[in-house]
């Protein structure tokens, strides 16, 4: 394994490394979705690698094997340390070699703590984010950061929140199957108008729960109220 990523490890805390390891993912403009993962092959670890993956997502909410596949070492590397407030590791950026070939080649990331249920990690493109295929915008949750005994979600008192995913369907009701009124983008600051109450996980993907929230976004768009699933909000203070 290149000294790098052995460095990087060593920072992560200990349930990380005894569970697994997940890096950050996010979408490209194209649609595409960007991980950075355990590569296996014939059962076996081959590395830490970036995959690219196109179409929807399996019934249990992962993908099937990736459409590119990129070694990490040969196309990233992190660099400085910080501590969030959940007294957790990380770098300060990522930072991917222009000569890459990978959809992140040429991008700088600058990592930041971030503020959702789960804490993690935001990556935000801050050099290099041209291309229509290197993502603007990704995140990082911790590894042990699941809901294998239900649905939790902690309840917020919070006025106002931020999107915090590359794209949040806004619908017409507190449904999953609800009609779609919108895609909101990320960054897009919203309104809390009202809860639902009920705490859910996503169909298919059991670690990601949340609750349906009515808001009025703060963007140009014509339809500015509708619901969101609020897994993907960040709750913030607002006077306003």
């Amino acid at each position: 394994m290149n000294l790098n990523w052995i460095a990087f490890l060593a920072l992560l805390p200990f349930a990380a490394l005894a569970d697994g390891f997940t890096g950050p993912g996010g979408e490209n403009r194209l649609g595409q979705k960007i991980y950075v993962t355990e590569l296996f092959q014939n059962g076996k670890f081959n590395g830490i690698g970036i995959e690219v993956h196109s179409g929807k997502p399996l019934p249990d909410g992962s993908y099937g094997p990736a459409e590119r596949q990129f070694m990490f070492d040969e196309e990233c590397a992190y660099s400085g340390k910080q501590r969030s407030s959940e007294q957790r590791d990380h770098h300060q950026k990522l930072v991917c070699k222009k000569t890459g070939k990978s959809p992140l080649a040429g991008a700088t990331y600058k990592i930041t703590p971030a503020a959702s249920k789960c804490g993690g990690w935001n990556f935000e493109c801050i050099d290099g984010c041209d291309r229509q295929e290197t993502p603007l915008y990704m995140h990082e949750d911790f590894y042990e950061c699941s809901n294998e005994d239900g649905a939790d979600c902690p309840r917020s008192a919070a006025t106002s929140g931020i999107v915090r995913t590359t794209k949040l369907n806004l619908r017409e009701t507190p449904e999953f199957d609800g009609r779609v009124l919108r895609p909101v983008s990320y960054a897009t600051r919203v309104r809390i108008l009202r809860r639902n109450d009920a705490c859910l996980a996503v169909p298919g993907a059991p670690t990601i729960s949340g609750q349906w929230v009515k808001v009025h976004t703060r963007d140009d768009a014509a339809i500015q109220e509708g619901w969101l699933f609020d897994a993907y909000l960040e709750y913030f203070s607002d006077p306003e």
